[in-house]
């Protein structure tokens, strides 16, 4: 499977990357329970579906970078 997001090389940057999609992820899931309409609602569950799934490939590549 193709990485869905970019991957830094540094540990420092990956946390910061990490950082800054765990904002995102609550921005979007702020939005979604205000969120009244399904397309809306649909749309964006993919989003933090999608965010989650970043989240979890930079957590792995910062795992392998620290070992």
């Amino acid at each position: 499977m193709k990485s869905s997001v970019h991957i830094p090389n540094s540990v420092k940057e990956i946390k910061q990357s990490i950082a800054r999609r765990q904002t995102i992820l609550a921005d979007w899931q702020t939005l979604l329970a205000k969120g009244r309409k399904p397309e809306l609602q649909s749309w964006r569950q993919l989003q933090v579906e999608a965010t989650k799934a970043q989240i979890a490939e930079l957590r792995e590549a910062l795992k392998k970078l620290s070992i």
